[in-house]
């Protein structure tokens, strides 16, 4: 059978894959290898964890996980018109029967039953693969539920714009649920003769809604059923949410116009700036992967704030303007934000994409030296020996850094410190500051230069410079409070460690040295 007549076989894991949005994300990234294989379709295995069948690290009752199972992962299936069908295993090693020998006609690549791949869900593989392979493959709505809707919009709506609303109003962070009082007053402040608001209840609370919530429209199917909640998306003049699952749904569509709350909430580790930078995000900018009318507000959903930022994007779609637009910046810069957060199977793939173009792009090259060496895959022998080869590759692309353009000397510095060769990644980093003096990574990386040197006041004035042109990146403040340490400034080191753990609350190094330092 050739490949374009094939099937891909797709294994959705849930011993390492949590039953949320997270599966649509993992769909579209199935999508896209059925296209590069140019298999016909793909059909989807749901393959149990050991004991009660799911992954233990999500924070649900195991009858909820399979509840999840039924009405979120098998019905988000039925979006993607390339996907023929499901199956759900009863045993784990019911998986084994269908397994195609060729590891390259699964997906994930290389997935064994006996050797799940974790994180083939995250949203930094679908980064690299738009970055790489190209506009997204959207999920479509079935026709059924695009009749239903309309038969349901019509009488109430009477051709005025419609303008969704997702609420969050979880049992689970509730730091991260929707401040409803201002979603219910900004949707009846909304022009009655232009817009028709509908709000769509959490799903937990849907059967407890009537029709309507102060004069607002409630669409609880839309709650209940994944094709009605799409069906909404795709004919809405805008979506509204705070971040939570269905964004992701409403992201994976480039035609649905969005407008995303609170994805930045401190006082919620899954959204604090480490977890945010690692599906490639970097807070305060726009989206990698957006399309035109989708966009990020990186501030809480209050009245004020939502009818802005309303105002602002409605008054861009009726003059023809895109009201946003993917963030512009070069592909290093992205997988390095990757690497950094420990996302290497996608830094991977940009890195491979560059060097597919031009196999002597010194910073690509550089860049994958310092990969290997961080890979813990393998031995810590052969990541040296792997990182070395490609070291020695881009030196000989480029061996100094005298003339380089700025990623690449960037890249330069930063591979060559890891490799302790400390006066040729000060060359770098001066490089790259000659070129914008506030740059924050090369900033960061001479004020590490100056801790090894002994500089601790050099290194606390040009660690802080970096914090202020991006204040989001934990290594950064672990970095200068061990420089205010060194000084003997306790408090001042205290307080950068605090907010490293504020943007890393994970950041292993510095809860250890917190420990050690509440011991002294």
């Amino acid at each position: 059978m050739s490949a374009s007549q094939s099937t891909l076989s797709v294994f959705y894991d849930l011993s390492v894959s949590p039953t949320s949005f997270d599966f649509a994300t993992f769909l579209a990234l199935a999508e896209y290898r059925r296209q590069a294989l140019g298999a016909r379709a793909f059909h989807v295995y749901f393959v149990p964890a050991s004991g009660d069948g799911f992954w233990d690290r999500e924070p649900y009752p195991t009858e909820q996980k399979r509840a999840r199972l039924q009405h979120l992962l098998l019905p988000l299936c039925g979006l993607w018109p390339n996907c023929e069908g499901s199956t759900v295993f009863a045993r784990r090693d019911d998986a084994q029967a269908v397994l195609p020998r060729d590891p390259k006609r699964r997906f994930p690549i290389d997935y064994r039953v006996d050797a799940p791949v974790e994180d083939a869900y995250q949203w930094a593989a679908l980064t690299a693969a738009v970055l790489t392979q190209g506009s997204l493959p959207a999920w479509r709505v079935p026709e059924p539920a695009a009749a239903a809707l309309a038969h349901w919009l019509e009488p109430r709506a009477r051709g005025r714009q419609v303008v969704s609303i997702t609420l969050r109003d979880g049992s689970y962070y509730p730091m991260q649920n929707s401040n409803i009082p201002a979603w219910i007053e900004f949707a009846k402040n909304l022009d009655p003769q232009r817009y028709f608001p509908v709000l769509i209840p959490d799903t937990r609370n849907a059967h407890r809604h009537a029709e309507s919530v102060d004069g607002v429209a409630i669409y609880s199917a839309a709650s209940e059923q994944i094709a009605q909640r799409a069906a909404l998306y795709a004919a809405s003049a805008l979506n509204m949410t705070v971040a939570t699952g269905p964004m992701l749904l409403m992201w994976l569509n480039p035609a649905c116009r969005t407008l995303v709350f609170k994805l930045l909430n401190l006082d919620n580790h899954q959204s604090t700036p480490t977890p945010i930078r690692s599906m490639g995000i970097e807070p305060g900018h726009p989206l990698v992967t957006a399309a035109p009318g989708q966009r990020v507000v990186w501030q809480n959903d209050d009245a004020d704030t939502l009818a802005r930022e309303f105002e602002q994007s409605i008054k861009q779609i009726e003059s023809g303007e895109a009201f946003a637009q993917r963030a512009n910046e070069p592909l290093l810069t992205t997988a390095r934000r990757m690497l950094e957060t420990g996302r290497l199977a996608p830094a991977r793939r940009i890195y491979a994409h560059l060097l597919s173009r031009n196999p002597r792009d010194a910073g690509a090259l550089y860049a994958m030296s310092q990969l290997e060496i961080k890979d813990p895959s393998h031995t810590k022998a052969l990541r040296a020996a792997r990182g070395v080869r490609y070291f020695a590759r881009a030196r000989l692309a480029r061996s100094s850094a005298g003339d380089a353009p700025l990623e690449e000397a960037l890249e330069f510095g930063r591979c060559h410190q890891r490799l302790h060769f400390a006066q040729a990644a000060a060359k770098g980093f001066e490089r790259v500051l000659a070129l914008d003096p506030c740059q924050p990574d090369a900033l960061h990386g001479l004020g590490t230069l100056h801790i090894a040197e002994g500089r601790m006041k050099d290194a606390v004035e040009t660690l802080t410079r970096s914090l202020d042109r991006s204040p989001y990146r934990a290594d950064c403040h672990f970095d200068l409070a061990r420089a205010y340490r060194a000084m003997g400034e306790r408090e001042r080191a205290r307080d950068q460690l605090e907010r490293t753990l504020v943007c890393d609350p994970s950041h292993q190094a510095a809860q250890r040295v917190r420990a050690e330092w509440n011991e002294t």
